[in-house]
């Protein structure tokens, strides 16, 4: 993700899933995650062109004994989906999980009507529902 070109590929698939950011702010967000040892940005690509990312957070919490690892976000462009590359990318993170004594992998996705197929998707590859999400905006 050295490139302009690349950033601004990914700011494609941010929009796709939901969040449209600019190649600035997300040059930004870049330089500020590759700083954080627990941040971690997985990217496929088909020919120099990025089709898909996903992006982990390790964390240890409260409730659960030992790390976990959060996807925070995982998208492939439209063209590509229903090819294999998500599941790819969920095989792939859970061998890292293994490989980092990772003991559970969670994410958030969207209660929205398009997000419903991902859902799917979720459900297809071993996740379960387990709790409802809630955000708050702080100006």
């Amino acid at each position: 993700m050295d490139s302009d070109h690349d950033i601004a590929q990914l700011t494609v698939l941010l929009d796709e899933l939901g969040y449209p950011v600019s190649v600035e702010n997300l040059q930004k967000r870049l330089k500020i995650i590759a700083h954080e040892p627990h941040y971690f940005t997985f990217v496929a690509c088909d020919a120099q062109k990025v089709i898909g990312f996903m992006g982990c957070i390790k964390q240890y919490a409260w409730q659960y004994d030992g790390f976990l690892l959060r996807i925070e976000a995982l998208v492939i462009k439209q063209e590509y989906r229903n090819q294999g590359l998500g599941h790819q990318f969920l095989s792939y993170i859970e061998d890292f999980a293994h490989e980092h004594a990772i003991h559970q992998v969670i994410l958030n996705s969207g209660n929205r009507p398009e997000r419903q197929a991902a859902h799917a998707f979720y459900l297809q590859n071993g996740f379960s529902i387990s709790s409802t999400g809630f955000s708050k905006k702080i100006d």
